[in-house]
C-alpha cells in the first residue's frame, strides 16, 4: 500500500448509554485526553493514512470542536454527521471516503497500534477484506431465558472481533449500499460484506488492549493500562 491510500472512518456518533455519563463517552477524558483525541491521533500516525473521516452525532459538534483545538493532523481530516445506528454511520463515512482502502473503527478503542494496523491492511491488501480478533480462553455456555447454563458450546471456531477492519473501499460502499436496498442491518462490517458479496474476511491477530470502552469498569481498566505502560 502507498503512503496516503488508506482512509480511517471513525465511528463516533454512538451515545454510549452503558456508560451512564452526561457526556457522550467518547469525549470523556482518559490519561488527561478523550478518548477521541487517543483514536484520532492513532491513526493520523500511519503514512499510510491519506484522511481520517470521523462520524459524530450532530449534537457533539462542540464536543469535537474542543477536542481538535490546537491539533494540526497531517491526514486530511472530515467530520461529518451519522447516525446512532452503527451500520448507517459506517455508510455515511464510507461515501466519504476518497481512498481506494478504509479502515472502519470505533472511535471509544483508543489503543489499537500501529502492529495492528499493519496486520489488517496487509491482510486486506491480499484478500480485498480483514478484521483482528481474539480467540476465546473461557468456557463458553449456552444459557436459557431462565438463566440456567445449558451445553457447553464448541470455542474453537469462534473468536471475539476487533476493529479497525479494512476493505477494498468500493467493495465495502456498494455492499453497505445493497445492505441498505435490502433493508438488512449487522453489527460489523464484515458481516455487511460476506452476507452482500459472499467475501470472507481474512482473520488477524487482535490485541488484548484494544479494549473498546463501554462501560466505567472499561474506563477504569483502560486506565489501568495507561499507567502499567502497556501502550504509548
Amino acid at each position: 500500500m502507498r503512503d496516503g491510500d488508506l482512509g480511517v472512518v471513525l465511528l463516533a456518533a454512538g451515545r454510549g448509554v452503558r456508560m451512564g455519563a452526561d457526556t457522550p463517552k467518547a469525549y470523556l477524558p482518559l490519561g488527561g485526553r478523550p478518548i477521541l483525541r487517543h483514536s484520532l491521533e492513532t491513526f493520523d500516525a500511519s503514512s499510510w493514512v491519506g484522511e481520517i473521516v470521523l462520524v459524530i452525532h450532530p449534537t457533539d459538534r462542540p464536543l469535537v470542536d474542543d477536542v481538535l483545538e490546537g491539533w494540526e493532523p497531517k491526514a486530511q481530516l472530515k467530520v461529518i454527521y451519522g447516525d446512532e445506528h452503527r451500520q448507517d454511520s459506517t455508510q455515511a463515512g464510507v461515501r466519504a471516503v476518497r481512498t481506494p482502502w478504509v479502515a472502519v473503527h470505533d472511535a471509544a478503542r483508543p489503543f489499537a497500534s500501529e502492529a495492528l494496523l499493519v496486520r489488517v491492511v496487509e491482510a486486506a491488501e491480499t484478500y480485498r477484506a480483514a478484521l483482528p480478533a481474539l480467540p476465546i480462553a473461557e468456557t463458553v455456555k449456552s444459557v436459557d431465558d431462565d438463566a440456567f447454563a445449558l451445553g457447553d458450546v464448541e470455542r474453537d471456531a469462534l473468536q471475539l472481533t476487533q476493529t479497525p477492519q479494512c476493505f477494498e473501499q468500493l467493495l465495502l460502499d456498494r455492499s453497505l449500499d445493497d445492505a441498505e436496498r435490502e433493508g438488512r442491518y449487522f453489527t460489523d462490517e464484515a458481516g455487511v460484506v460476506l452476507a452482500t458479496s459472499g467475501i470472507k474476511s481474512r482473520v488477524v491477530p487482535g490485541e488484548l488492549t484494544n479494549l473498546k470502552i463501554t462501560t466505567p469498569q472499561d474506563l477504569a481498566l483502560a486506565e489501568a493500562i495507561l499507567d502499567a505502560g502497556l501502550v504509548a
